[in-house]
């Protein structure tokens, strides 16, 4: 046999198993931004961006582009440091200050990425005796985190929570306390919504600790964009997450909680620990994008209103299925091939809409989503709509 030590041979055996399964994976080469349109790849393809999670078009905000400057200007591109070393700059304050008052917390602590965030508060939460429960479709950093924390693993359908009081109150092998529940406030991949009023009755009934993932709900639902859970509800949920790096317009992650919680994740949180600080220019874009918040009524109605338009053409005119209620809309065609064709066909329409498929959703449920942002216009809705009409009736 020969000897292959670099084992590429079964690296490029698992890569042709993948292209055969329609599951190759490759990155897009993005060249250019002008929302909503982007240039992709060497041969300069001008596409409308219907995948973007920049729901609000913050990140080409003359504002946050300019206190980002500002930043670099006065504090230089680095960190330089971990947070818990050097690296916890003046700005962090403010910006927790601020994603505090937002959601109505006692305080906030803000990571390096939504990956991060997840990874690093469910591991810090959870052991040995200690029991997590998660809706069926959440995040692949939530799995990943109780993956890592060594804690008894247990799922519930997706948004039944009769099946996840069932659940609780069958479970008797730990202290209500050592449970931990998490949900996420807009699923990313349907766009439908938990039932958070319902999760706090539970929540009351059963006392575990109770995650919300808001990533795609902050910026785009509740009064002033401030996300699902209201700041009526905020302080009665443990941990609330959310992330700079979709409808914000920047990057890095928070959750809100009590000070407790907060000082106890510092010294438990690996992914804080043991990563470099997010650089002043970051920081301070973030903070602009919260103080902007209020001011985007407009964008969201606009956002919102286009959506629903999309989701009424896919239920009425394609007789299809299109779950929720918010900016992401997804079209399940149920096969990696047939998401691929549909991919393509949009392509040759002027529209970049990537394929969605496993381990990304459950085999069968293969789809594309689609993501409204504030600069889709009604020309670019119309687009697509005849887009989609040719494919599915033609």
């Amino acid at each position: 046999m020969k000897n292959n030590p670099t084992g590429r041979d079964r690296f490029e055996s698992e890569l042709r198993r993948l292209e055969e399964e329609n599951l190759l994976r490759g990155l897009s080469g993005l060249a250019e931004v002008e929302p909503p349109r982007i240039t992709l790849g060497r041969n300069g393809n001008v596409l409308i961006d219907f995948a973007s999670n920049d729901y609000l078009g913050l990140s080409h905000h003359p504002l946050m582009k300019q206190a980002a400057s500002h930043a670099v200007m006065k504090w230089g591109t680095g960190s330089r440091a971990s947070r818990l070393l050097s690296g916890d700059h003046p700005l962090y304050a403010i910006l927790e200050q601020e994603i505090a008052r937002m959601k109505g917390c006692e305080t906030s602590l803000v990571f390096g990425s939504g990956y991060l965030v997840n990874t690093g508060i469910i591991q810090a939460l959870s052991g040995k005796n200690r029991v997590i429960i998660a809706d069926r479709l959440v995040h692949a950093s939530i799995i990943d985190g109780i993956r890592l924390s060594g804690a008894e693993f247990r799922r519930f359908r997706h948004n039944d929570l009769d099946h996840l009081e069932k659940i609780l109150r069958e479970d008797q092998s730990c202290r209500p306390e050592d449970r931990l529940v998490v949900v996420e406030g807009v699923y990313s991949m349907d766009g439908d919504c938990a039932d958070i009023a319902a999760l706090l009755r539970l929540k009351k009934r059963y006392g575990f600790l109770l995650m919300v993932d808001e990533a795609h709900a902050v910026g785009i639902l509740g009064e002033n964009g401030t996300g699902i859970v209201d700041q009526g509800k905020a302080g009665k949920i443990d941990l609330i997450v959310g992330t700079f790096g979709k409808a914000l317009g920047s990057y890095g992650a928070y959750c809100a909680m009590n000070v407790t919680m907060r000082r106890y994740l510092v010294n438990k949180a690996r992914t804080l620990i043991f990563s470099t600080a997010l650089p002043p220019a970051v920081l301070a874009s973030s903070i602009e994008a919260l103080r902007l918040l209020p001011k985007l009524q407009d964008e969201r109605t606009r956002l919102l209103k286009n959506a629903m338009e999309l989701r009424e053409f896919i239920r009425s005119d394609l007789e299809m299925t299109s779950p929720g209620s918010t900016q992401i809309l997804p079209i399940i065609v149920g096969s990696a091939s047939r998401a691929l064709s549909l991919q393509k066909f949009l392509g040759s329409r002027g529209i970049f809409a990537p394929a969605i498929r496993p381990p990304t959703v459950p085999k069968g449920s293969e789809r594309i989503r689609f993501s409204i942002t504030a600069d889709h216009g009604k020309k670019e809705i119309k687009i697509l709509k005849q887009a989609l009409r040719d494919f599915f009736h033609t």
